[in-house]
């Protein structure tokens, strides 16, 4: 499920904007040739979905990219060198790229697995964080935020040890490098 949803994200640019468990169904079905169970997962009810701009992917894959590599004071400078409010109206910049970077590191101190940490508490406090400094975050970005923050329960109710990190890096790379 993990797999899908960063797959969606990261190689499609397709953001489901309504991953609650009601919408992941999971189809068992026997192979005739090799009598294994297979198993299909499906996806309904694409109504809130999204494709992000160019530039909405490249920026929302750059703070991740920053995320990831534990930099958040440059998540940070992302989100408000890119944020398309008025930006003389950020209270207190250093001190919203401070607290980023200071989130982030508590964040990703024991990494990604969603046993350990809650993303959803993380993207509520970076989105509140926003708040507070008058940053506006791109609309977007706060789609992709929304699904993570879905995603996390069904990911837990899965397998409450996966690690979100690990199985983004792959195409998180490829999306670096323009390759996806």
């Amino acid at each position: 499920c993990m797999d899908m949803f960063m797959k969606m994200l990261f190689a499609d640019n397709f953001i489901h904007g309504d991953l609650h468990p009601g919408n992941i169904h999971f189809r068992f079905e026997k192979d005739p040739r090799s009598g294994l169970q297979e198993v299909e997962l499906v996806i309904f009810d694409a109504g809130l979905a999204i494709n992000l701009s160019r530039q909405d992917r490249s920026n929302f894959v750059e703070v991740f990219h920053a995320i990831a590599t534990r930099n958040g004071p440059h998540a940070g400078h992302l989100m408000l060198d890119r944020t398309p409010g008025d930006k003389s109206r950020v209270i207190d910049p250093d001190r919203f790229v401070e607290g980023v970077g200071s989130l982030i590191d508590s964040f990703v101190s024991g990494g990604l697995a969603l046993g350990q940490v809650s993303l959803g508490d993380a993207f509520s406090r970076l989105i509140s964080l926003a708040c507070d400094h008058r940053v506006k975050l791109e609309t977007s970005f706060v789609t992709v935020a929304n699904s993570i923050i879905l995603i996390e329960g069904v990911g837990r109710q899965l397998n409450p040890v996966v690690d979100l990190l690990l199985q983004a890096r792959p195409l998180l790379v490829d999306a670096m490098m323009g390759n996806l």
